[in-house]
């Protein structure tokens, strides 16, 4: 248990999130005082707490795989801010993206990427961001309608959207069409229902998607030999 983020006797937050940074042991949290407060793992002391001016709070966390930044989603504005906890919290902020124009539902920055952040929001728009600048570097546009899942891969240059008909998309990073899982109208054949989420294997080329009770996991065809 992290004393400075117990519950007080108060109702649980429901915007409370965390994030696990593996490769450094330092696991983040943000809750009803509207702070990001960061921990040793091994010696369950707190490192740090970033100020985050959210009024509502926030809907994704995330770490740099490599370095000690971390990014995150405000709910109400729908920016993306990145935080470098290398410098003192005052000055932590070092960039704040601002092109999504509803609420972003994942963002990832890939293990080999140097630069590069990937964004989505509800509204079916996938950004690809060079966090040195403040603008969009491309979009890509899956879907027009409510995109529900986005998921990048770790290492593998794969990036899978799901939306509400029934559909996962599978792209490559430069942002060709590689693979579109559909609903498939036979008695014979699994239905994939509205999707809920999808997530890739941290170094396999396998995806699993959530559609109603239903979870599959998706593999390349040339596994199956």
């Amino acid at each position: 248990m992290f004393p400075s983020f117990e519950n007080k006797g108060n109702i649980a937050d429901s915007n409370s999130v965390f994030d696990w940074n593996p490769n450094n042991g330092i696991v983040s949290g943000f809750g009803a005082n509207r702070m990001i407060r960061l921990w040793n793992v091994e010696t369950e002391n707190q490192l740090q707490t970033l100020p985050t001016n959210s009024e509502r709070g926030l809907s994704c966390l995330n770490h740099d795989p490599k370095i000690l930044i971390f990014y995150l989603v405000d709910l109400i504005m729908e920016k993306l801010l990145v935080y470098d906890i290398r410098v003192k919290p005052a000055m932590s902020l070092v960039q704040c993206l601002t092109e999504h124009k509803n609420q972003i539902i994942n963002f990832k920055k890939q293990f080999d990427s140097e630069e590069v952040l990937i964004s989505g929001s509800v509204q079916g728009d996938v950004k690809f961001w060079d966090l040195r600048k403040p603008y969009a570097l491309k979009t890509l546009t899956p879907y027009q309608g409510l995109m529900t899942a986005l998921e990048i891969h770790d290492y593998c240059p794969l990036i899978a959207c799901g939306s509400n008909n029934h559909s996962v998309k599978i792209f490559n990073t430069n942002g060709d069409l590689l693979n579109i899982i559909g609903y498939y109208d036979s008695f014979i054949v699994q239905k994939l229902g509205m999707v809920h989420a999808v997530s890739f294997h941290p170094y396999q080329i396998y995806l699993a998607a959530t559609a109603d009770s239903l979870i599959s996991v998706f593999i390349p065809s040339y596994l199956k030999n």
